[in-house]
């Protein structure tokens, strides 16, 4: 039983280090950051397209810097493994100041996560600054910026590499901010002018190469699959387990105990035992009829047996 209850103590003081590991975040590959200025609303759709590293062990914990005055995302998805992107199962934390933190259980190495963020307009000047925080290191930084229906002199800071024209017809500007330690801020800055209302959606709407179709973001804390409860089903089984050995390692502890008293009969079962019956049959010495062992009678005649 000893034996028994250290190996359950074992597996469970194994168990809860793995609990840890599958919930801490894993380090950030490369991230592409999209902003559609009035696309589909009179706002900034921004969408983060995130690469983990390749050597990144799956499922994962990715955690994602969102701003605070956002609220829920409108999406957050993962690749499957025909390319389509499904829906992922996260949290949404608030943090200290401007910011709250997006924690996704990853079971792919692609991620996309979308949200709407005001647009500043003063008349027909528009204006956006896009903020990568301190704290969250990336091997790349880059950026892709769609220019929207009737706008002009657009500019982009820091500058823009490259440019493609759509499937829709709208100019897409590329442009990269290199990696980030995470030490400092990373910002983004675009401008330009618009005479009017209109959202790129209704008259040139992106092409599914260009935005692929998520549907719904997830309720927060409603997990996707069950690979996302693994880790808490993991501390719940490391947990039952170093409460079971602990019950038996005190069991077996009492029972050595036990064994190590000397065993006193109760003085009636000893003084019984002591005492001897004599079993052998006894016949009534005037008629000669058997009688029980405990009669003082016969039966028969009623003469006084001799004992």
């Amino acid at each position: 039983m000893r034996s028994t209850a250290r190996l359950l103590l074992l597996l469970a003081l194994l168990l809860i280090p793995l609990q840890a590991s599958a919930q801490s975040a894993v380090p950030l590959g490369r991230v592409e950051v999209a902003l559609w200025p009035e696309y589909d609303q009179q706002a900034m759709l921004v969408i983060y397209r995130v690469t983990l590293p390749a050597a990144t062990t799956l499922p994962a914990t990715v955690v994602l810097p969102v701003p605070a005055r956002v609220g829920d995302p409108t999406a957050v998805a993962q690749q499957a493994s025909d390319g389509a992107l499904i829906l992922a199962s996260y949290e949404r934390a608030a943090l200290d100041g401007d910011w709250a933190s997006l924690t996704i259980q990853a079971d792919s190495a692609v991620l996309q996560v979308e949200y709407y963020d005001p647009l500043t307009i003063d008349g027909a000047a528009r204006s956006y600054e896009f903020v990568w925080p301190a704290g969250y290191a990336v091997t790349e930084l880059a950026y892709e910026i769609l220019q929207p229906v009737g706008a002009s002199g657009v500019q982009i800071d820091p500058a823009s590499t490259s440019d493609r024209v759509g499937s829709n017809g709208l100019t897409f500007y590329s442009g990269s901010l290199g990696a980030q330690d995470g030490s400092a801020e990373a910002r983004i800055r675009l401008g330009y002018n618009k005479a009017d209302a209109a959202l790129s959606a209704e008259s040139a709407p992106v092409q599914s190469g260009d935005l692929p179709a998520i549907g719904a973001a997830q309720p927060t804390g409603v997990p996707a699959s069950l690979t996302s409860l693994a880790p808490w089903l993991i501390g719940g089984l490391g947990l039952a387990l170093l409460a079971a050995g602990a019950l038996l390692f005190l069991r077996s502890r009492q029972a050595d105990r036990q064994a190590g008293r000397p065993r006193h009969r109760p003085a009636r079962e000893a003084e019984g035992k002591e005492r001897s019956i004599d079993a052998s049959a006894v016949f009534c010495h005037s008629c000669g009829t058997q009688a029980g062992v405990t009669d003082a009678f016969c039966r028969k005649c009623g003469t006084r047996l001799r004992t």
